[in-house]
């Protein structure tokens, strides 16, 4: 027992045939009389805080390392006072960075790479909404890795994935290397990625450090990650560990603004073979129907064609059964020049009217 923000506050303990309730465990003395109740010891608290922040912090480490973020897993590694085996990590963590003797204000050459990490071409950007652009790029890396592997027996397994761009914004408070680390899930399909080309929606925030970067600097390379798993398709349901294995009648999908970018991703392990270019197990597609509501700013609708063509094919494996899109009200920050911003009526208008002629589409204006 001990204390952790997302523990419950409460345990049960068998012993024999008695079934004790233990409530409000909010700190270390508490867990220890617990402890001590139940089996007559009770555990020494010396130390224990640090010992206990120490496995909280290398948890988060190991999570950080899982999923790529080597910034975010340095942090607070280079404590003068860490133990060795933390000094021992951070030697280990710095070099698949990219930085075997020591961080520099300089991103790591090509020559010397960061571990899961390639370079890719910005081939041109798009402007979607006033909030909003797409950005195309371009590897020819091998290294790139793939979204799903295959081959020797292995068949796919269904899954939704995301890339981390590295935004070269110089020192900054996420960790000591010069990048801060940002997720995507790609529009275009693991099979464009495996070609050598990615879409990524990228919605602009005012004081968002990586898509200001990406806005201002409009740079010609850039680090993207090999492909992470983000969700297990159609692990949208526990399996069960004995007995028949729960089959949902449908799907409801609530997604907000660029979350939208998750939906191609599912639709495509629906018909894997035309979509991906390659066969998953029948149990392990999600066939059964989807409804989606999504919810946008009236001036940054998003995928209004996509959604569309989603919903003409609602009677297909490929489609979505129904669609509500609720427009929300747009927010009205000055535009970089300082000029009032264009209101966003016509892309709220332009979905409303290519949506609302579909018989299982509808468009909600909230307040």
């Amino acid at each position: 027992l001990g204390l952790c923000d997302q523990a419950p506050a409460a345990a049960v303990v068998r012993r024999g045939r008695i079934v004790s309730e233990h409530v409000e465990i909010r700190s270390l003395e508490a867990s220890a009389d617990v402890a001590a109740r139940v089996t007559g010891v009770r555990p020494a608290l010396d130390g224990a805080s640090g010992r206990m922040a120490e496995l909280r912090a290398a948890r988060a480490r190991e999570h950080s390392c899982s999923v790529l973020h080597w910034n975010e897993a340095l942090r607070g590694l280079g404590d003068p006072l860490a133990s060795p085996a933390a000094r021992a990590e951070l030697e280990k963590v710095l070099a698949k960075a990219g930085y075997p003797h020591g961080v520099t204000e300089a991103m790591p050459s090509p020559e010397v790479g960061i571990a899961s990490y390639t370079q890719w071409s910005l081939d041109s950007v798009t402007e979607v909404t006033r909030h909003s652009a797409m950005y195309r790029l371009s590897s020819s890396d091998p290294r790139r890795g793939t979204p799903h592997p295959r081959g020797r027996g292995l068949m796919p397994e269904p899954m939704t994935w995301h890339t981390t761009l590295l935004a070269e914004v110089g020192a900054n408070a996420e960790g000591p290397l010069p990048w801060v680390e940002r997720d995507y899930t790609p529009v275009s399909s693991a099979k464009e990625w495996e070609s050598g080309r990615v879409d990524l929606l990228i919605k602009t925030y005012p004081d968002g450090a990586a898509t200001s970067w990406l806005r201002r600097e409009r740079p010609a390379r850039v680090w993207l990650s090999r492909p992470v798993q983000t969700l297990s398709v159609p692990g949208l349901v526990p399996e069960p560990s004995f007995g028949p294995r729960f089959s949902p009648a449908s799907v409801l999908l609530l997604l907000a603004g660029t979350g939208a970018v998750v939906l191609p991703q599912l639709l495509q392990h629906r018909d894997p073979i035309r979509q991906l270019g390659f066969p998953t197990r029948r149990d392990k597609q999600l066939r059964v129907p989807i409804d989606l509501v999504l919810s946008c700013r009236e001036d940054d609708v998003l995928l209004v064609s996509e959604l569309a063509q989603w919903c003409r094919e609602g009677g297909e494996t490929s489609g979505v059964r129904s669609c509500t899109l609720l427009l929300t009200a747009a927010n009205q920050p000055p535009c970089e020049d300082g000029s009032p911003a264009a209101s966003g009526a016509s892309g709220a208008a332009e979905a409303e009217a290519t949506l609302e002629a579909l018989p299982n589409a509808r468009v909600l204006r909230t307040r």
